[in-house]
């Protein structure tokens, strides 16, 4: 009865453990210290990619990526991890999560190119139109000034079109089904580890 019993005593039970994670996020920015704690929690590309999609879709953020800084400064999210065994040394994971740096390093670059206020895009566009006035006057011969005074010239009043006669009334298309929301890579990454490997590469 004992002999029988001791393969199963001889198997370690899980220990719990703990590990934090420094979580900056875009759209809306925010930065966590996502703190993990649960049944064979350890530092790994698993439970970094863990906080990686909790934070995001807590937060309803469009992007979020994780790394280990001591001295992170943000709200403290504490979560208790009880499913199951994670891969934690797997190079897929860290390859998992270099993409999602890249990814939210991507979407801060685009934010970057956007014009800051509406006073700033009016700026913008009024440039834009005044260059492609001047470029358009000297295509056919008139010089920077002649443009000027062709931009400042109020533009003439088309005359107004006949009025069509009204098409017969269209029948309202079919209602469709809406589209799934589609997972951002974050989230595919982690069904991905999840499943072992055996979910990647699906609704990229």
């Amino acid at each position: 009865m004992l002999s029988a019993a001791a393969p199963f005593a001889a198997i370690p039970a899980a220990q719990a453990g703990s590990v934090e994670y420094c979580v900056t996020c875009k759209n809306p920015n925010a930065s966590y210290r996502c703190r993990l704690q649960g049944s064979g929690v350890s530092q790994s590309d698993a439970f970094k990619l863990y906080c990686v999609v909790k934070t995001t879709k807590d937060g309803g953020h469009a992007s979020c990526a994780a790394k280990k800084n001591p001295g992170c400064k943000g709200v403290v999210k504490v979560y208790n991890y009880d499913g199951p065994g994670l891969p934690a040394n797997d190079p897929r994971l860290r390859q998992l999560n270099e993409r999602v740096e890249r990814d939210n390093q991507a979407f801060e670059d685009k934010r970057g190119d956007q014009p800051n206020s509406l006073f700033e895009l009016g700026g913008r566009a009024y440039d834009a139109s005044k260059r492609g006035l001047q470029d358009a006057g000297a295509a056919i011969g008139l010089g920077a000034d002649d443009a000027t005074i062709l931009q400042a010239r109020p533009p003439q009043a088309a005359p107004s079109p006949r009025a069509a006669p009204n098409p017969p009334a269209a029948r309202p298309p079919a209602a469709q089904a809406a589209p799934p929301p589609q997972k951002n890579f974050a989230h595919r990454s982690w069904d991905c580890m999840v499943s072992l490997f055996r979910e990647c590469g699906k609704n990229e």
